[in-house]
């Protein structure tokens, strides 16, 4: 079992390879770890750690830009996104299916169970401001900096195939 002191402890890192010169934006349930693999084939590790083990693979760009300093602006940086139905569908199984096995969400795994139905959960915080266990209002805080996008693509999870081959 993966403990809430493990994940903080060893988070997966920014996908970032100063080699490729690429930076990830990985947004919850809207691809990431099927990308992230991908890349995986395309240098020999999964993801690079910029020595900053407190941030997670699933940090928004600001946050990414601000670590990588004046890196970020040598970089391809991008992103998926997903449609918000789907989104919160998937969200909510993870919810349901996954998200026990972290000892810190049982309080809001139990919640959401007591909820009963995805209708419910759609309207309460989980489904209003969460993906996963991660805050944002909407799918634009991962990939902004205020008003402003600061990513050079943003891929759709529903034409992956033909995005993917525009990132590669």
């Amino acid at each position: 079992m993966v403990t809430a002191a493990a994940r903080a402890k060893y988070p997966k890192p920014i996908c970032y390879s100063p080699l490729l010169k690429y930076v990830f934006i990985h947004i919850p349930k809207c691809a990431g770890s099927s990308i992230h693999r991908a890349l995986g084939v395309l240098h020999a590790q999964r993801s690079l750690p910029v020595g900053k083990p407190k941030y997670h693979k699933h940090a928004k760009a600001a946050t990414v830009r601000e670590v990588l300093g004046p890196a970020w602006n040598e970089c391809f940086k991008f992103a998926f996104i997903r449609n918000p139905w789907d989104l919160m569908v998937s969200s909510y199984h993870w919810w349901l299916t996954y998200a026990e096995i972290f000892p810190a969400l049982h309080k809001d795994v139990a919640r959401i169970r007591e909820m009963g139905s995805f209708s419910v959960f759609n309207r309460s915080e989980f489904g209003g401001s969460m993906l996963n266990e991660h805050h944002g209002r909407d799918l634009t805080e991962w990939i902004s900096d205020g008003n402003e996008i600061i990513v050079d693509f943003v891929g759709r999870y529903e034409n992956l195939d033909e995005d993917w081959s525009k990132v590669c």
